[in-house]
């Protein structure tokens, strides 16, 4: 009978806990070949971008959060044509292509990038940024993978000098591909 009590209360803790707010929901997009945990529901939104080789979509998963440090997730993946992007490029043309990725991540929240280093996923090259936007008192973190024709940008945002970020190696850590492009 004690063991059965035991074995209650542990199932009731269990239960409880997975129940608990703020739980991290695994959001999967199949178009995407791509799955990354999110510490709520993310909203899905697609976006026509104008870049220098013409219109692409941008496809976002995003979570605003008011809860905790790390203010903002957002993870985004978007198609380039196979003619001008495909998975070989040089050294020097892999390099362009994070540095401008980066350029144009700062540009667009009108932040100075303070840190970059080189990163992959598997064997997919990738990029480490970090973007302050110092009017705002804020940061952003992205990490970057080009896999063949197709870009991965896994990005946060929190507030400068925000203390507990386990949360952004959580997120990113997540991060998994679930189909071959």
């Amino acid at each position: 009978m004690k063991k059965i009590i035991q074995l209650c209360g542990i199932l009731a803790v269990v239960l409880l806990c997975s129940f608990a707010p703020g739980a991290w929901v695994a959001y999967e997009s199949k178009a995407g070949g791509y799955k990354v945990s999110m510490p709520g529901k993310a909203q899905e939104n697609s976006q026509a971008v104008e870049t220098a080789v013409g219109t692409l979509t941008m496809n976002m998963a995003m979570l605003q959060s008011d809860d905790n440090d790390v203010k903002m997730f957002m993870s985004v993946y978007s198609d380039y044509p196979d003619s001008i992007l495909n998975g070989n490029l040089s050294k020097d043309d892999l390099e362009e292509f994070f540095n401008s990725t980066i350029a144009g991540a700062a540009r667009n929240v009108g932040g100075t990038t303070v840190k970059k280093e080189v990163i992959s996923y598997k064997n997919y090259p990738g990029r480490h940024a970090v973007i302050n936007i110092e009017d705002k008192g804020a940061t952003f973190e992205m990490n970057v993978f080009l896999v063949r024709n197709r870009i991965y940008i896994l990005q946060v945002g929190y507030m400068t000098g925000a203390k507990n970020l386990a949360a952004v190696k959580q997120f990113y850590s997540s991060f998994q591909l679930t189909a071959a492009k």
